[in-house]
């Protein structure tokens, strides 16, 4: 399978509660509160906000080609924004969990992205401000972690 269609298939993942899902394709330059809370998805990091302390520094891993199954590791960012930051960052704490949640329970039933991925997506999260449009937002960091198949 090609990452684009891991990247679709993510982008459509349905997540109950969450009122905008935003594909690659249809990055605003900001947000409006009627679209939140919004998933958008990129396979890059925010310029200056890396996401996790810690990186590979890879985003593609190729593996041997000469025995065993042929697979490229990829990674992945969905970004999940809740809610503006100010002036009440710990009212939006409860619904951020919740959709935190959510957003899981959704991957769970779709672990491989209806085959777009080798194996399970392996996700990491993180749950933080983030900066978009020059607005901070209370948000999560779903980092994925996929293997395809050559």
């Amino acid at each position: 399978m090609s990452y684009a269609l891991a990247l679709e298939r993510l982008a459509s993942l349905e997540v109950v509660g969450v009122a905008t899902r935003l594909p690659l394709a249809a990055q605003p330059a900001a947000l409006w509160r009627a679209q939140l809370p919004a998933l958008l998805l990129t396979p890059l990091e925010v310029e200056g906000q890396p996401f996790f302390r810690e990186r590979s520094g890879q985003a593609f891993q190729a593996s041997s080609f000469d025995a065993g199954p042929h697979l490229a590791s990829a990674q992945a960012n969905h970004l999940l924004f809740v809610a503006p930051a100010q002036p009440a960052l710990g009212s939006h704490l409860p619904r951020l969990a919740h959709l935190i949640d959510s957003y899981l329970l959704a991957l769970k039933d779709n672990p491989t992205l209806g085959g777009a991925l080798a194996r399970p997506a392996r996700v990491h999260l993180e749950a933080r401000t983030l900066t978009w449009g020059s607005v901070d937002y209370l948000a999560c960091v779903f980092r994925h972690h996929w293997e395809l198949a050559l």
